[in-house]
């Protein structure tokens, strides 16, 4: 097998082998997260909004 063929083949396993521990480690997290937490979902800062601030006023 020439190294070309080896690298790209040891990439793809190396990269699936992250993605794959990324979504157990996530599953783990449990309350974590605000939803599972019960928590309201973060808002944004109060006060104008973004279109507010660029608005022209009379």
């Amino acid at each position: 097998m020439d190294p070309l063929t080896f690298g790209f083949i040891a990439g793809a396993v190396a990269v699936a082998a992250v993605g794959i521990i990324s979504l157990l480690r996530d599953d783990r997290s449990g309350a974590l997260d605000d939803d599972k937490a019960g928590l309201e979902p973060r808002r944004a800062k109060r006060g104008a909004s973004f279109g507010d601030q660029h608005r022209d006023h009379d």
